[in-house]
């Protein structure tokens, strides 16, 4: 649709209204003579549309034969717009100078998009570019795609392979790091242990790597070793693996909440103090003199910026109004201590299985009982959560693990 509208642009056309007694006539006389028409709408007793400018002639006529007339008529496109402006040469040398400008302009690089692997860094990539030849107002014509990519490729290890696309004034570059980058041979080999962070009755066990040491049904203890990074084949061969596992766990928590039998409310008073306070392009200002409210206060902030013919000035004027409270003695009945001290054992929950791997709660008993100078509630946890915790344990690849296990021996001295 857009390129229609661009066409009927560019080879110009008018807009008319139809004024008379039946314009649904002069609609079947401009359809026998095929007549393109758009924009048609009804605007009271007057219709409304647009056509070609070159049938302006056959409109008029058959706006004669239905016995309507043509009003606002207006031309517009192309055509209409370089015959309006024909006598200022300005504008088409302009359109001209534009038209060189930006096809010189189209023979630069202006913007180059990098995907950056986790092994490089793009400020350390984009100065590696530069140095061979490829930057922002370079020209297109003059950057050796395939020298630059065989001398990265070569200067730098980390690099597998190399793309440098030119699109135009973009120039995409992907890279594609070795599998061996950034490790050698006197690099440490990532050996980690999953052990169990507390105790608890296996429920699930998932390994990704490594070897389990539990299964389904098994009892655990804090510490206790769940998964080994020393991966065994059926050959005999260990080898050593950064493992990775999820061990879910069937655990135990107990928690104890108090609330005093005797409360204290904050009942608001009528003495309240007021207090405004201007700034002025970061210049503070008090515009009141009252004094403070004693006792305890509650205070109610208002800030307002000054507007001025819809722009906002840096003008601020703040409001600050303190209420006075006094304190009330109130009984605490045991209905309103069991529903607080529920809400506040909901809270813990809500919490404490945030701060665990995927846990959710199976079971909660709870008891309540009244003390001397308070309500206290005992709740029995519980949880299925993922109790795994990883443990790194360095390990040289150029040591057996045999040497990594055992501690050296030094030979007793020998004897005069």
């Amino acid at each position: 649709m857009l390129l229609v509208a661009f066409l009927r642009w560019l080879l110009g056309y008018l807009s008319f209204s139809v004024e008379g007694a039946f314009p649904e006539r002069f609609l079947n006389i401009a359809a026998k003579k095929g007549l393109n028409l758009w924009k048609m709408r009804k605007n009271q007793e007057v219709l409304q549309a647009c056509a070609r400018s070159r049938d302006k002639d056959l409109l008029l006529m058959a706006a004669r034969q239905s016995g309507n007339r043509l009003e606002n008529v207006k031309q517009h496109g192309l055509p209409t717009l370089l015959q309006r402006y024909r006598h200022r040469w300005g504008l088409p040398a302009g359109m001209v100078l534009c038209g060189i400008i930006c096809q010189y302009l189209s023979g630069f690089v202006w913007q180059i998009h990098i995907t950056v692997p986790e092994e490089f860094n793009e400020y350390e990539l984009r100065q590696m570019l530069r140095s061979h030849g490829l930057y922002e107002g370079v020209r297109s014509s003059e950057v050796d795609v395939a020298g630059m990519i065989h001398q990265l490729s070569t200067e730098d290890d980390r690099i597998s392979w190399m793309t440098v696309n030119l699109m135009g004034t973009n120039a995409e570059v992907n890279l594609s790091p070795r599998l061996s980058a950034g490790s050698s041979g006197t690099k440490d080999v990532v050996l980690s242990n999953i052990k169990s962070r507390a105790d608890g009755t296996v429920t699930r066990v998932y390994v990704y790597n490594g070897s389990a040491a539990v299964k389904v049904g098994d009892g655990i203890h804090k510490n206790q070793l769940l998964v080994s990074g020393l991966l065994e084949y059926n050959n005999g061969r260990v080898v050593p693996v950064d493992s990775s596992a999820r061990i879910f766990a069937r655990t135990a928590r107990r928690v104890t909440l108090t609330l005093p039998k005797s409360a204290v409310r904050l009942c608001p008073t009528e003495q309240t103090t007021e207090k405004t306070e201007g700034r002025f392009f970061g210049l503070s200002l008090p515009l009141s003199l009252q004094g403070s409210v004693p006792g305890d206060t509650v205070r109610d902030t208002q800030h307002q910026q000054v507007c001025l013919f819809d722009s906002f000035l840096p003008i601020y004027v703040t409001r600050e109004v303190f209420t006075a409270y006094e304190k009330q003695p109130v009984a605490v009945t045991s209905e309103q201590a069991d529903a607080i001290l529920q809400q506040k054992l909901q809270l813990y929950c809500f919490f404490m299985l945030a701060e665990t791997k995927e846990g959710r709660l199976l079971h909660c008993t709870t008891r309540c009982r009244e003390e001397q100078e308070a309500y206290v509630l005992t709740a029995e946890l519980e949880i299925e959560e993922d109790i795994g915790e990883k443990t790194v344990i360095p390990y040289a690849p150029e040591q057996s693990l045999s040497q990594k296990t055992q501690d050296p021996v030094t030979p007793p001295p020998e004897s005069g």
